[in-house]
């Protein structure tokens, strides 16, 4: 994996992605303790969770399309100075106590932010080999798991002295990445910007491509149970921290993210062995689908049971480990199968379903939060993992096979 960085263009691009996530985690982690910290209660941490994610489903559809049409650098390095402009707006609003505000900006921040990922996405489908792919993959979801568990635990510490700290960094942590960004040499569009169709019809190709391909179709639309788990698990896994860990309710956030972060590096690893013994690539992503909601599953049973927080880390980095190899193996999946004229519209509809369906997922606990209390979102999640295992275990396709036949008719 590593042999991949010392090919400029992937360094860099890794190198930016990097600089930029580890940012991320230290406002998310701010900005829920900011939530926490105004008795907002649950509802106002699944709007956090909508600010970071909605958007970026919203304007994915819009996204894929510029990516296909335009240079892939100028998309990426845009997007990094525009979120760090957002990000020192969010916390001016923090600083003078308009938290209503810096959620507002959250939601335009994360907006922007959606037409990053389909963009890099495109880049390295474009760089990398077939056969590097693999590697990639798992180089990249290693990356996102120590970033992950270094900003979020971090993020509880700095959150725990001043929020304010967590978002002057994270603003800084844009700037970084759009210098690293700009040295990348061109990534022109898999084809020249068109005028003469409607945004409608840029759709069609990539709809089409779908519906002939059903492992492209199961790639981009597999992950749906698990993001779903995943929304309502962001809501427990707080409430969770701010009952255990008693007046340090930034710590325990960042605590048991960062156990999510470790997790999330050690399952796509456990992935690529494996793929490298001939096991399948969508059978390796059911199961890791199962491994997810267990894990979430017995991170709730164990918060009804008022079990040590060592057992509640443990389950965490289970449920990392699942979603991990997850979220690698489709994206694998996605960069083998997806013509390369339409890999930014499939990567933005990945992100349009997976992001959608995590804040309907966060709204659902929020909202059984609210009428039962922190044990409601438990019950949610220890029920919910288990119907959803259960239903995984009987299913002889997956959901993506089924949805794709009954759209065939």
């Amino acid at each position: 994996m590593l042999s991949l960085l010392r090919r400029p263009q992937l360094r860099r691009l890794w190198l930016g992605e990097a600089i930029s996530l580890l940012g991320d985690w230290l406002s998310y982690v701010a900005l829920s303790v900011v939530a926490l910290e105004q008795g907002q209660g649950a509802m106002a941490l699944a709007v956090v969770f909508a600010a970071h994610v909605l958007p970026t489903a919203l304007l994915s559809p819009f996204a894929g399309v510029l990516v296909d049409r335009h240079d892939r650098r100028r998309v990426l390095v845009g997007t990094q100075l525009l979120q760090g402009l957002v990000m020192l707006a969010i916390l001016a609003a923090v600083a003078t106590g308009a938290v209503i505000a810096a959620q507002l900006l959250l939601f335009v921040r994360t907006g922007v932010a959606a037409f990053f990922a389909p963009a890099r996405q495109a880049a390295v489908a474009a760089t990398a080999s077939d056969h590097e792919i693999v590697d990639w993959s798992a180089l990249d979801a290693a990356t996102w798991s120590v970033t992950f568990a270094l900003g979020t635990a971090l993020g509880g510490l700095l959150a725990a002295i001043d929020p304010i700290v967590a978002l002057g960094l994270d603003a800084l942590t844009f700037a970084a990445a759009a210098a690293v960004l700009a040295r990348l040499t061109p990534l022109p569009p898999s084809r020249p910007p068109s005028h003469d169709r409607a945004w409608a019809a840029e759709w069609v190709e990539p709809t089409r491509a779908m519906m002939r391909a059903p492992a492209l179709f199961e790639a981009v639309f597999a992950k749906l149970p698990i993001a779903f788990a995943g929304g309502a698990g962001f809501i427990l896994l707080h409430l969770v921290a701010e009952d255990v860990v008693v007046g340090a309710a930034a710590l325990g956030i960042g605590a048991f993210h960062a156990a999510r972060g470790v997790g999330a590096g050690l399952g796509p690893l456990q992935s690529r062995a494996l793929l490298g013994r001939g096991l399948a690539a969508p059978h390796l992503s059911r199961a890791a689908s199962m491994l997810t909601l267990v894990g979430i599953a017995l991170f709730g049973a164990l918060a009804s049971q008022a079990a040590p927080i060592a057992a509640l880390l443990l389950a965490a980095v289970i449920w990392g480990a699942g979603a991990g190899a997850s979220w690698a193996l489709a994206s694998i999946e996605l960069m083998r199968h997806a013509p390369p004229r339409v890999m930014g519209r499939l990567a933005a509809t990945d992100q349009l379903a997976f992001t959608t369906t995590q804040t309907l997922g966060a709204f659902a606990a929020a909202w059984l939060a609210n009428l039962a209390g922190p044990g409601g979102v438990t019950q949610l999640a220890v029920a919910g993992g288990a119907l959803a295992l259960i239903a995984l275990l009987l299913a002889r396709r997956s959901l993506a096979g089924r949805l794709l036949a009954v759209a065939r008719g």
